[in-house]
């Protein structure tokens, strides 16, 4: 399942990148450690910190969309990744 999400976000990452005029637009994933570390140096106390990695890990490993899996809704929303990438590049491009 996590490589399927993993070329499905890759996939909305290159429409979002060039909706932005960043066609270059990378996907990077880091360590548990390295991403409390930078919470953490960053003002967010240790104990957020460690339940939002625990949170992160919980979205990789599968764990956190268990019961969404088979409880999903018969009909999804309709917008395509291409039409919200124009309305983030609106607000992108305003900030």
């Amino acid at each position: 399942m996590w490589q399927a999400m993993k070329r499905l976000q890759t996939k909305q990452l290159k429409i979002i990148g060039e909706a932005i005029n960043k066609p270059g637009l990378q996907w990077h994933l880091f360590t548990d450690e390295q991403v409390k570390n930078g919470m953490v140096q960053n003002g967010i106390p240790e104990s957020i910190a460690t339940d939002l990695v625990n949170l992160n890990a919980s979205i990789h490993s599968g764990a956190m969309g268990e019961d969404y899996e088979l409880h999903k809704p018969d009909k999804m929303g309709k917008m395509k990744t291409e039409d919200f990438a124009k309305e983030f590049a609106l607000a992108y491009n305003q900030s």
